[in-house]
């Protein structure tokens, strides 16, 4: 017997999203509170190479922080995936249901919910021009 994939309610994307942003701010917080160590050694360091201004401009938004991704590359991907799933939100259903889960995420630890939220806020600043840091 087949079983036809079918796509997920509003409400089970939605909480797949918000599962998805706390285990991504747990990582984050753990790197950040040095329980977490980016593993470089077996990383070969990128030559050198010249880009020009016209080439940065037509790169994503991945692209400008480099720096950083290649100081902390899991950290940093972590918080790249925050402002994606963010703007993933923002499609659904704007900045109203951005702000239901960014507090139903927050509520899932005492411990670290102001870290979280500040996270969130920072990648989360300008999405869809509504909303801000």
């Amino acid at each position: 017997m087949v079983t036809m994939w079918k796509p997920f309610t509003r409400d089970e994307e939605t909480q797949r999203l918000a599962d998805t942003l706390a285990v991504l701010l747990e990582e984050i917080t753990a790197f950040d509170k040095g329980k977490r160590v980016n593993r470089r050694s077996d990383i070969q360091q990128p030559e050198f190479a010249a880009i020009s201004a016209n080439d940065i401009s037509k790169m994503p938004d991945l692209y400008w922080d480099a720096e950083k991704i290649g100081e902390a590359p899991v950290r940093e991907a972590c918080a790249t995936t925050l402002t994606m799933l963010g703007k993933r939100l923002h499609e659904m259903g704007g900045v109203d249901l951005m702000q239901d889960v960014h507090d139903r995420v927050v509520k899932r630890t005492r411990r670290h919910g102001n870290y979280w939220s500040m996270l969130l806020d920072k990648r989360w600043d300008g999405i869809g021009g509504e909303w801000w840091a």
